[in-house]
C-alpha cells in the first residue's frame, strides 16, 4: 500500500495540533513548576493529578552548544506528555531557528522516550535541513522575531506518548541552530532515535457489533510498524497483549490498521519499530474526558499511547480520543489545571 492510498478522512499531522490543545493546561502548570529549585516529583498522586511531574532535571548538552544555557525545564505526563525548555542565547548573534531532539531517561539511565522541540522566525522552515535530518515527528512553533543575544526564550514539545515513569535526567541527541546571518550549527549523537507514533487517526470507529458486556474495558496492544520498502508503505501489524478478544475488538483492530504511523527514526532514517497502545472502551454514561476511568501509573509502567473509545448516540458510532485529544472535532478531551 502506498501512502496516498490511506483513507482520505485522515488529516495529516492533525494529531500534533490537537494534542497541543489538550496539553495546553498541562504546559501552563509545567511552566509554573519550572523554577530554580532542585529536581522534584510528586510523592503521592491524588485523583486527577499527573502521572508524573518534574522540573529542572539535568539536561546534557554537547559542548558546541553550551552557549545555549538551559535556564529551567519542566515535564508533565497525563494522557499525553508536555515538556518546556527555557533557554538563554549565549551566542553573539541572533538565533533564527532551532530544533532539538531530547531523550528523557529514568534514574537508571534507561530511555523513557524522545521528543522534538522546534521553533523558527523564518517565514518558511529550512526545508533542506528538516527533510534530510528530521523528516517527521515535529511541529514548529513560529517566532515573530529572532532571539537576540543574551535573551531568554522558551520552547515546548507535546507528545501522545506518556509514562508513569518519571525522568530523572535528559540529554540532547540532535541539535540544529540557524543564525540570523545565515550561518548554522548542527550536531547529532550516533544512532539518535525517535519512537514510532501515530501520525493520523480518523476521529471515529464504525463498529456494527455489540461492545463487551462489561464496560469500561481495557486492551493493551503492540503495534509493529515496518520501515518503508522504497515507495511502498507496509501495513502495520497489531498484536493483543492483554484484554479479552471478541468481535468488537477485531473490528477496532481492523480499522486501526488503516491508521497512519510515523516510522521509528534512527540517525534520521526510518527503521522498524514498535508502539504500545492502551485502548480504553468507555460505557455510555462515561464522560468523554475519561474522568470515570482515570489513568494511573500502573497503567503506564512502559511508555505508551492512550486511545479512548467513547460511544455516541447512534448505534455503532464511537468517538476516538488519542492522548486526551478528541479527534472527531479537534477539541481537547480534557483541560485539567
Amino acid at each position: 500500500m502506498s501512502r496516498n492510498e490511506h483513507n482520505p478522512r485522515i488529516a495529516s499531522r492533525a494529531i500534533l495540533a490537537t494534542l497541543f490543545l489538550a496539553a495546553l493546561a498541562s504546559a501552563t502548570a509545567a511552566r509554573t513548576a519550572a523554577h530554580e529549585d532542585p529536581p522534584q516529583k510528586e510523592e503521592a498522586r491524588s485523583v486527577g493529578s499527573p502521572l508524573c511531574q518534574v522540573s529542572n532535571i539535568t539536561v546534557e548538552m554537547p559542548k558546541e552548544f553550551l552557549p545555549v544555557r538551559i535556564v529551567s525545564n519542566s515535564y508533565i505526563a497525563r494522557e499525553n506528555s508536555v515538556a518546556v525548555l527555557t533557554l538563554n542565547n549565549g551566542f553573539p548573534k541572533p538565533i533564527q531557528e532551532i530544533a532539538m531532539v531530547v531523550e528523557y531517561l529514568d534514574a537508571q539511565g534507561k530511555r523513557i522516550f524522545a521528543t522534538t522541540f522546534a521553533a523558527t522566525a523564518n517565514p518558511l522552515i529550512s526545508p533542506m535541513w528538516f527533510s534530510e535530518n528530521l523528516p517527521s515527528q515535529y511541529s514548529i512553533v513560529p517566532w515573530k522575531t529572532s532571539v537576540a543575544p543574551s535573551a531568554n526564550f522558551s520552547i515546548g514539545a507535546t507528545s501522545g506518548l506518556t509514562s508513569g515513569v518519571c525522568p530523572a535526567q535528559a540529554r540532547a541527541t540532535l541539535l540544529h541552530i540557524a543564525f540570523q546571518n545565515g550561518t548554522s550549527l548542527d550536531w547529532s549523537a550516533p544512532n539518535w532515535e525517535l519512537p514510532v507514533q501515530p501520525e493520523s487517526i480518523p476521529g471515529n470507529f464504525q463498529i456494527d457489533v455489540r461492545p463487551p458486556s462489561s464496560l469500561p474495558a481495557k486492551f493493551l496492544v503492540r503495534v509493529h510498524v515496518p520501515a518503508p520498502d522504497g515507495a511502498l508503505i507496509p501495513s502495520a501489524q497489531i498484536r493483543l497483549l492483554s484484554g479479552r478478544p471478541d468481535p468488537f475488538f477485531d473490528e477496532m483492530r481492523d480499522q486501526m490498521l488503516t491508521w497512519r504511523y510515523w516510522f521509528e527514526l534512527r540517525d534520521g532514517k526510518p527503521v522498524d519499530g514498535d508502539l504500545l497502545l492502551l485502548i480504553r472502551v468507555h460505557a455510555a454514561n462515561d464522560r468523554a474526558n475519561g474522568s470515570s476511568l482515570p489513568l494511573t501509573p500502573t497503567d503506564a509502567l512502559e511508555t505508551l499511547g492512550v486511545v479512548d473509545v467513547v460511544p455516541q448516540k447512534a448505534f455503532g458510532q464511537w468517538a476516538v480520543f488519542y492522548g486526551g485529544a478528541n479527534l472527531i472535532n479537534n477539541s481537547p478531551a480534557q483541560m485539567e489545571q
